[in-house]
């Protein structure tokens, strides 16, 4: 199944059809936010805690594994949340704890690389 930039996911809570495009999946629990940069090339997708997933959208559904080119943010704390700049070359997270809060920002590879942003 091919995909433009503009990934949709839909399904039927009352026992109807279930239509699931891709399936991402994440490494500790639910995901608790998708965002979509503004040039729709990229997907960020965070956990409640430590993970925060970035997929190139041209890229979904090419492997078993649903994406082959993403970047798996590794770090410490609550999410609080995350957000695209509106050029698409800068990725923020928030990160929420009561001893420290933070603001971290990554900027985009535009380069050939294994990460997607920096």
């Amino acid at each position: 199944m091919l995909f433009s930039s503009w990934l949709t996911a839909y399904g039927l809570r009352d026992g109807g059809l279930l239509v699931i495009a891709q399936l991402l999946r994440g490494r500790l629990g639910a995901v608790r936010s998708l965002r979509f940069s503004a040039d729709g090339r990229f997907l960020a997708m965070a956990e409640p805690a430590d993970f925060v997933h970035i997929y190139d959208t041209r890229t979904i559904g090419t492997t078993d594994a649903g994406c082959s080119k993403a970047q798996e943010i590794d770090l410490f704390g609550e999410v609080a949340g995350i957000s695209f700049s509106p050029d698409s070359d800068a990725f923020f997270i928030g990160i929420e704890e009561l001893s420290y809060g933070s603001l971290l920002e990554y900027n985009r590879v535009h380069k050939r690389s294994n990460h997607l942003f920096y």
